[in-house]
């Protein structure tokens, strides 16, 4: 299982990522141009982001791609249309942002 996190870099360095697990590769990119989104996750099963837009073209480009983990709390830069016909589950990360203070 190929995990790919676009936009690491995003999120704070304090911020904590747990291992899945199950068996996986993790790659993680600290910041994905709009131009590198496709080739980044092709080959990916999960792709983690927080504010890299997936559209129906990236989506498309990625034929094994079955989740997108969210570290953000909207879902407005991913095409859910386009998840929904290739059944490609979406939701946020767990805990994301569980344990935050003001």
């Amino acid at each position: 299982m190929k995990i790919v996190f676009l936009d690491r870099d995003t999120l704070s360095p304090q911020t904590r990522l747990r291992r899945p697990a199950f068996p996986h590769e993790l790659v993680c990119h600290g910041r994905t141009a709009a131009t590198e989104v496709a080739t980044r996750f092709a080959d990916a099963d999960i792709v983690l982001v927080n504010k890299v837009r997936l559209d129906a073209a990236a989506l498309a480009a990625a034929p094994r791609l079955k989740y997108i983990g969210v570290a953000a709390t909207g879902t407005d830069y991913i095409d859910l249309a386009a998840g929904r016909a290739r059944v490609i589950a979406v939701s946020n990360i767990h805990h994301y942002a569980a344990h935050t203070s003001s």
